[in-house]
């Protein structure tokens, strides 16, 4: 399935309110929402296994800090971020699922670490929602 990219630039609102603003303009982060699924029930229900795919994903970041959090009895919970990225993981081994979020401000960057986390828990299938974040607000003169 082709990811459709939303990405608007400019959307012209025309309120004509003298506080409102003239234009919003898109863009300032991008944000994954990812569904990933038919992982294999030992890369999801250990937090080392995690964290082993976070560190790859996040190698080219600087002052990365990872946290994983380990469920009886299975299943994890885990946070990386760094100075241009912030990721988010919840897996379901039993279901062979994980749910993934991933905000960074360039869009090949969190396309690299989608795919590094992609392969290190041997998703099979995934589901990717694209959401531009951080709306600037103008107002013409």
């Amino acid at each position: 399935m082709a990811l459709l990219d939303a990405r608007i630039d400019e959307i012209n609102l025309g309120f004509g309110c003298d506080k409102a603003p003239n234009r919003i303009i898109l863009g300032r982060g991008t944000h994954f929402i990812v569904e990933l699924w038919q992982c294999p029930f030992e890369k999801l229900a250990d937090a080392n296994e995690v964290s082993k795919a976070f560190q790859l994903a996040a190698r080219f970041d600087s002052d990365i800090t990872i946290k994983v959090h380990q469920f009886e009895p299975y299943g994890v919970s885990g946070s990386v971020s760094g100075d241009n990225l912030q990721v988010i993981i919840h897996t379901w081994p039993e279901n062979s699922y994980a749910a993934l979020d991933i905000f960074t401000q360039d869009k090949e960057y969190a396309n690299r670490i989608l795919e590094t986390i992609k392969e290190s828990l041997c998703a099979k299938y995934s589901f990717l929602t694209e959401v531009s974040r951080g709306l600037h607000l103008e107002k013409d003169t």
